[in-house]
């Protein structure tokens, strides 16, 4: 039977699949220039933002599943209750009262009241309490410090190094050793966001990025998926 991160995990290939064949669609022969610079700028930010989502869909679930796990609160991470508690709060504090000018304070109470509740509920004990999307969240681009701290705060330490001991990273880098396939994947990682920001703040043909190296970052986060969640399958088996 398929589990959750399995399920993920397949809807990302696709998803990867995807971006690779916006990428594919104009990398042809006698493409217009512009067109296509413009078709790999893009599928450098919907790769970034597919992988982002992907990371924290998995996170999220192994969240839920420590929580499910769990004989009452105590027996929790202590940092998942503290940022579970300290995230809703921030959160309710950044909601603007006023739209477009106008109040939107009743709309604002009803629903801050529903996320106060569920947050108070959970640290006193009850953990059926919905309080995942306000924990789990990424505050930056999914550099590798970003990715470890998305499992962090559910109790699991350096999961970069974890994925890195598997077989689908270090195949990707043609590498056995785990120590060195962990500095690649650092590497890998970090620099795709600096290739992704780098778009993002410049759209134009002197920031855009080779479809080769786009299809080497599809390959890249593939790998990454299938190690992590077949990582995460063993956790909870």
């Amino acid at each position: 039977m398929p589990t959750v991160f399995s399920v993920i995990k397949d809807d990302f290939v696709e998803n990867l699949d995807s971006v690779c064949a916006l990428v594919d669609a104009f990398d042809q022969p006698g493409s217009d220039a512009k067109t296509r610079v413009a078709s790999v700028n893009s599928s450098v930010l919907l790769l970034a933002a597919t992988y982002e989502e992907f990371i924290r869909e998995v996170a999220k679930e192994y969240a839920r599943w420590v929580v499910s796990a769990a004989a009452n609160v105590d027996a929790l991470p202590s940092k998942l209750t503290e940022t579970a508690w300290k995230r809703t709060l921030e959160g309710l504090a950044r909601t603007r009262l006023k739209v477009n000018g106008s109040s939107v304070l009743e709309t604002v109470s009803r629903a801050s009241r529903t996320k106060f509740d569920a947050v108070c509920g959970f640290i006193s004990g009850d953990l059926t309490q919905e309080v995942f999307d306000d924990l789990i969240h990424n505050e930056n681009n999914m550099r590798a410090g970003e990715l470890n701290s998305m499992f962090k705060v559910s109790g699991l330490s350096n999961i970069c190094t974890r994925i890195c001991e598997r077989d689908e990273v270090q195949h990707f880098f043609s590498e056995t050793n785990a120590g060195v396939a962990h500095g690649l994947f650092i590497t890998q990682n970090d620099e795709f966001f600096e290739r992704r920001n780098a778009v993002a703040h410049s759209l134009n043909a002197s920031s855009s990025v080779a479809p080769d190296q786009v299809r080497q970052d599809i390959a890249f986060f593939r790998a990454t998926g299938l190690s992590l969640c077949a990582f995460l399958d063993e956790q909870i088996n």
